[in-house]
């Protein structure tokens, strides 16, 4: 009985171990859910290079677009139609706050994005 349950224990204690070595560590991972308006998580950057003081990114979808799996309210867009159609230039930039990307030699970057090419964009 004591064998039986000392091998027991052994065998569930390397399987413990063995779960732990694929498991994922998240270096970064923002659901947008502390955004609101223009104002992005905190640490990160919401940064007009060109265009009205209005280009930016927002996360209270604006122009109610409709965005569809896997996407999930609350997210970040950049809507031009909805925010300033005036057809000028217009170029921003969200920035995450750093990280260290060193820990690992196996890193996974992954993003759900949609792109709608306007009128004269790129």
């Amino acid at each position: 009985m004591k064998k039986a349950v000392l091998s027991f224990f052994i065998v569930l204690f390397f399987l413990f171990q063995a779960s732990h070595l694929f498991s994922q560590m998240y270096i970064l991972n923002e659901d947008f859910n502390s955004a609101s308006g223009t104002t992005p998580p905190a640490e990160w950057s919401n940064i007009t290079i060109e265009g009205g003081s209005e280009d930016l990114w927002h996360f209270d979808n604006p122009g109610e677009q409709d965005i569809g799996f896997p996407m999930l309210a609350p997210f970040a867009i950049f809507d031009a139609k909805a925010v300033s159609d005036n057809g000028q230039n217009e170029e921003v930039a969200l920035e995450t706050p750093s990280f260290d990307a060193s820990i690992s030699n196996f890193i996974l970057l992954e993003f759900d994005h949609e792109y709608v090419k306007g009128t004269n964009s790129s």
